[in-house]
């Protein structure tokens, strides 16, 4: 969910005692399965498809798009790819976003509504 930017409109209804929310979403299993693929590249600059994919009864080729864009960002050096375990050195922990957004369903290149990846 995403609240309302509106100071004023934030301040109104969560003084009528309701949310504050402008918009949200309905999580599929797809939206948590790339959640958590995406917190564990951000958070911990490493991620196992096959274990998290295990954990939704998925086998570990349901990535196999990704497993293909991950391999354009390894050549560059960015990322670093074991079987299944994706992984980021200490020096490109600054282009961690870059690599999460290969698991991001939603995500449209041509839409720069914030600040892109360095």
């Amino acid at each position: 969910m995403q609240n309302t930017a509106q100071i004023g409109e934030y301040r109104r209804r969560i003084e009528a005692g309701s949310l504050a929310v402008e918009r949200g979403r309905r999580l599929l299993a797809d939206d948590r399965l790339r959640r958590d693929v995406i917190e564990r590249i951000m958070c911990d600059f490493r991620v196992d498809l096959e274990a998290i994919a295990a954990r939704y009864g998925l086998d570990a080729g349901y990535f196999a798009d990704e497993l293909r864009r991950i391999k354009t960002l390894q050549r560059d050096g960015i990322a670093r790819l074991h079987g299944r375990v994706i992984s980021i050195d200490e020096a490109y922990w600054p282009l961690a976003r870059t690599v999460a957004s290969v698991f991001d369903a939603y995500l449209k290149p041509e839409e720069h509504r914030h600040a892109a990846a360095i």
